[in-house]
């Protein structure tokens, strides 16, 4: 992709732009959404974000949603520097939020508190979308749903799920169906997009991404639902999984959440136990893909290898700033926030 340079020139300009460790420590003193707002208004890149906003009024909800956005339009400004017969690769990424959008909204329609829901709660529009995104909001029923979709790749999935007699909709095997896909979409386009080494690292970057994941689901079936084998293995999609089936069978059979975490420290990614306490499981897991995003975004010059690496530490910067944000709501010492970013 030697004609993407564009790209991760901007990708590191951006990065370089990320917060800093004073930054965060100024953030974590904050006693409030408001002082938080008003500090990445006037202190940070994120200024342009919180341009019209009053910082006296803003809600959690309403911060929130703003930074996600921002992570969206950061995605859409790199991609449109992509040569037009590359921009498959750069646009893969936001299936991942159509995806979440359709998920969502089924959710949404199939609740019984489906009237209680505001119409108003999500506010970010995709003009890049592949569907139209006002008609799927205003969708009223499974049904409504899938006329939205009715000429997109994810419409031949959903609809084998459409729910019949009252039914309620499986979407324990629909939501596994979708990831399929979209791990398909990514780990095909990495293939096709890319060559040698630099197709070897993006594989080891999403591969290791997909794996975090799939330990992360055992690991909550485990400890909040004492899911069994077979029952992990019909809700986990394994299908991108570089782990042994050893490893996999030895995950699925662990007696509880803590097996699962004893095994994962013995594993290649050797998840660190302290003595006291059991790990917080995203937080590893977070940081694992932290740092493997950190070294690629500091000795690669490869443009899919930056865009993939600055996606992902730009998604953990935005995940810190709603871990400081839910922190300060709950009365959170400033040392217990802390313990939740990645840093």
């Amino acid at each position: 992709m030697g004609s993407s340079n564009a790209i991760s020139a901007k990708a590191k300009a951006m990065y370089a732009k990320r917060l800093t460790d004073d930054d965060y420590s100024s953030l974590l003193k904050k006693t409030s959404v408001s002082e938080v707002a008003s500090y990445l208004k006037n202190e940070t890149d994120y200024g342009y974000l919180l341009a019209d906003v009053k910082e006296g009024s803003i809600h959690r909800g309403e911060l929130e949603s703003l930074l996600k956005r921002d992570l969206y339009y950061k995605e859409v400004k790199l991609s449109n520097y992509a040569p037009s017969k590359e921009k498959g690769f750069y646009q893969t990424i936001l299936k991942q939020l159509e995806i979440d959008n359709i998920l969502e909204r089924i959710k949404i329609v199939s609740s019984s508190l489906y009237e209680e829901i505001s119409e108003s709660d999500n506010d970010v529009r995709y003009r890049e979308f592949c569907f139209n995104q006002e008609k799927l909001w205003k969708a009223k029923s499974f049904d409504e749903i899938l006329d939205v979709i009715q000429k997109t790749p994810y419409y031949s999935i959903i609809q084998k799920y459409q729910p019949k007699n009252h039914e309620n909709v499986d979407f324990v095997h629909l939501e596994k169906d979708l990831r399929h896909y979209y791990y398909e979409c990514m780990t095909n386009n990495i293939d096709r997009f890319l060559k040698g080494k630099d197709k070897k690292d993006a594989m080891q970057i999403y591969l290791t991404s997909i794996e975090l994941e799939i330990v992360t689901k055992i690991y909550r079936l485990k400890k909040y639902y004492h899911s069994n084998a077979e029952s992990i293995k019909r809700y986990v999609d394994f299908s991108h999984s570089r782990m042994s089936k050893q490893l996999i069978d030895d995950l699925c059979n662990a007696v509880s959440a803590e097996e699962v975490l004893v095994l994962m420290a013995n594993s290649r990614y050797h998840f660190y136990m302290d003595e006291k306490e059991y790990i917080y499981i995203e937080y590893y897991a977070e940081h694992i893909r932290y740092n493997l995003a950190k070294r690629f975004m500091r000795f690669s010059s490869n443009a899919a290898l930056v865009f993939m690496t600055y996606i992902i530490l730009h998604q953990i910067e935005i995940m810190n700033l709603i871990n400081i944000i839910e922190g300060i709501r709950y009365g959170m010492s400033e040392e217990q926030i802390r313990k939740t970013c990645i840093l």
